[in-house]
């Protein structure tokens, strides 16, 4: 909560209010299934220094959950003097818990937490090492913030070993930082630790976020059953189109509107392949398109003239024209790694298509 958002553009304050409208989804979801307990597993603010009234805001949408909440900090809200766990909203919501130790506590539906607290923004330790819990008939439950080994993340801080559930002695380890939902088979085949992922989607790319889990776990060492909910409801759309011949273009504008209603999708139309120079003004108008269509949309492109078109170079002026369009060329190829520092092969291909355009209309 809090995301600032500034990869959506003008759009970052609709994605900040999908946050909060997400977040009472979650409640009610909490309400309707009737669960014991809720957990948070860090990262709940982008970081400390989030507007109170946004805190104060959170609070309340937990509080309406009418079962307990715990959370805990994680690294971007990690437990620092001055962070917004010290926020007065907290104390006046007696169902809505910071977990501030390391040290066991009793929840409801007879279960014992072990919350793993982040008390730094970057920790190399696994924060799960002191877990071992007891066999004494309760529901272990770990909480714990952090990248568990092999998941490439690019905050990699709190390592958590994947047999944790196993060397803790758990029978769930509900785990925070990575924004998809992602669970981890144990050597006895069974899930006992799980990423839910972000309550709304972040960004492109994520797989599977926009969800909460609601676990059941009947009694100590039963199977969890994880169940994901759907809780988001921006989407975060990654559409790839090659152009390879006449028309593509056309059907890369059909492709964009059967994507359907733009009012809650974001887009990045990634194009690459080739242009033929009599498809330019298609270019530019699917890009208008896909700017007005979405809440947010962006063409990116590495296209390149088409091959059948190279006679237009022949039509290049000797000298310094011509060589612009040798380089262009060359620079544009994704594989060439001998570009000048702060040359792209994005920028490259854009600005041969730019040379194109006009050598086509003899400018």
């Amino acid at each position: 909560m809090g995301m600032r958002a500034a990869h959506a553009g003008a759009a970052a304050e609709q994605v900040r209010a999908a946050r909060i409208d997400a977040a009472e989804r979650v409640a009610a979801v909490v309400r309707e299934r009737a669960v014991d307990f809720a957990v948070l597993c860090g990262d709940t603010f982008e970081d400390n220094q989030v507007d109170r009234a946004l805190v104060a805001r959170v609070v309340e949408i937990l509080a309406s959950c009418r079962c307990p909440v715990y959370l805990i900090p994680g690294n971007h809200d990690a437990l620092v003097p001055g962070s917004v766990w010290s926020d007065a909203s907290f104390s006046r919501a007696p169902t809505v818990r910071v977990l501030r130790d390391e040290s066991p506590i009793e929840a409801p539906g007879g279960a014992t937490l072990w919350p793993c607290v982040a008390k730094a923004r970057h920790d190399e330790r696994d924060p799960t090492l002191w877990v071992r819990a007891p066999s004494d008939g309760r529901v272990h439950v770990l909480l714990a913030h952090g990248t568990v080994e092999s998941v490439h993340y690019e905050e990699p801080w709190y390592p958590i070993a994947r047999d944790c559930a196993e060397r803790a002695r758990v029978d769930y380890v509900a785990l925070g930082h990575f924004h998809q939902h992602l669970e981890y088979v144990g050597a006895d085949g069974v899930a006992r630790m799980a990423y839910s992922g972000t309550h709304e989607p972040t960004r492109f790319g994520e797989r599977d976020p926009g969800q909460a889990l609601v676990v059941t776990v009947p009694k100590a060492g039963d199977v969890p059953a994880i169940e994901p909910v759907v809780t988001g409801a921006l989407r975060w759309l990654v559409v790839d189109a090659t152009l390879r011949e006449a028309g593509d273009v056309e059907r890369a504008k059909e492709a964009v509107r059967a994507l359907g209603d733009g009012a809650q999708t974001l887009l990045r139309l990634k194009l690459d392949g080739y242009l033929r120079v009599d498809e330019q003004d298609a270019l530019v108008a699917l890009a208008e398109m896909v700017r007005d269509r979405f809440v947010f949309g962006r063409v990116e492109s590495t296209l390149r003239p088409a091959p059948t078109d190279t006679a237009w170079t022949k039509d290049l002026p000797v000298g310094p024209v011509l060589d612009a369009a040798k380089l262009l060329a060359q620079w544009a190829e994704p594989s060439f790694d001998g570009r000048p520092d702060g040359v792209s092969a994005d920028v490259a291909a854009r600005a041969l298509l730019e040379l194109y355009a006009m050598a086509a209309t003899g400018e």
